[in-house]
């Protein structure tokens, strides 16, 4: 079960510091061009779900790795599973059914953790 749990928190680290920089980094145009849906938000709402992808990336592994107060990964694994809820909840809202399963996915993942890790 170990072994299993550090898969996927691997996997959600490279995911959600992949996302978390692309919505940090580039503009809301190239955003746009990646994924249409980004244009239903503004550029400040763009930077703060990059930032809480970010800090859940981190959250996710770092903390149980360095033996730093590792009761922040659960945490961190309920975090994301809310942001991936409230994108599944947003896909839903402007009708974008193809992202909805990728979404839940995800959000299972980091409940996987969660539940796991406390």
């Amino acid at each position: 079960m170990n072994t299993t749990l550090w898969v996927v928190q691997g996997i959600l680290t490279a995911f959600f510091i992949y996302a978390s920089l692309s919505k940090l980094l580039q503009t809301k145009e190239q955003q746009i061009k990646r994924i249409p849906e980004m244009s239903h938000l503004t550029g400040l709402q763009v930077k703060l779900i990059g930032l809480a992808e970010l800090a859940g990336a981190i959250g996710i592994t770092a903390p149980l790795l360095l033996g730093v107060c590792p009761i922040l990964t659960p945490i961190a694994g309920v975090g994301l599973a809310s942001v991936m809820f409230s994108a599944t909840i947003f896909h839903v809202a402007i009708k974008s059914y193809k992202a909805i399963g990728f979404t839940v996915v995800l959000m299972l993942m980091a409940a996987f953790v969660a539940y796991g890790r406390f």
